[in-house]
């Protein structure tokens, strides 16, 4: 009985709330814009412009150069892809572009599992690291490369081996001595 009596004092402030509750305005899929032929078009040309500045982009791209300095040494170290790799640079980006610009077609495969339910966050994590700081990665290996090898080398070079004996010439003190060295040893004998 309390608990009527309660509701029906409650009734009225929870009225005046409900009056003054403004629901958001949500739009439905239906009332979204729809694409027109001329917008569709207009991806279509743009598409296709990205496909022809694409190829000679790719046939064009010689590769990476990383350059080796050292207090010793300055060289360049280069890499230029095989025509294998430019044509599946060229089949990933055809593929980019028939998905309507989405990354997705191209980095899915590699970032998420087997089953398609969960991300492989390691191959994520590495293939971010190398887009974004590849220059600081490449240059970094390159050089450390080149310096732990000429360390290699120099240690190879100092190496000296006390255990062998050579013999470079013939080496016969005479037991003939001068009159100097007779009083010499006499006097310190």
């Amino acid at each position: 009985m309390d608990k009527i009596i309660e509701a029906q004092l409650i009734k009225p402030d929870l009225e005046k709330i409900k009056s003054e509750l403004v629901l958001p305005d949500i739009k439905r899929e239906a009332d979204a814009p729809k694409q027109t032929q001329e917008d569709l078009d207009a991806f279509t040309k743009a598409k296709d412009a990205f496909l022809q500045s694409a190829e000679p982009a790719i046939n064009g791209f010689k590769g990476f150069e990383v350059q080796v300095k050292d207090k010793d040494v300055d060289y360049t170290v280069s890499y230029a892809p095989s025509q294998e790799e430019k044509t599946l640079i060229s089949g990933m980006v055809k593929t980019f572009a028939e998905s309507g610009l989405d990354a997705n077609a191209i980095f899915a495969e590699r970032w998420l599992s087997e089953d398609g339910k969960n991300i492989n966050v390691n191959q994520l994590v590495k293939d971010l690291s190398r887009v974004f700081g590849d220059d600081k990665i490449t240059q970094k290996m390159v050089t450390d490369s080149g310096n732990k090898r000429i360390e290699a080398y120099l240690k190879d070079k100092k190496q000296i081996d006390v255990t062998q004996q050579s013999i470079n010439g013939n080496f016969n003190p005479s037991n003939d001595k001068n009159e100097l060295d007779k009083v010499r040893d006499m006097a310190f004998a």
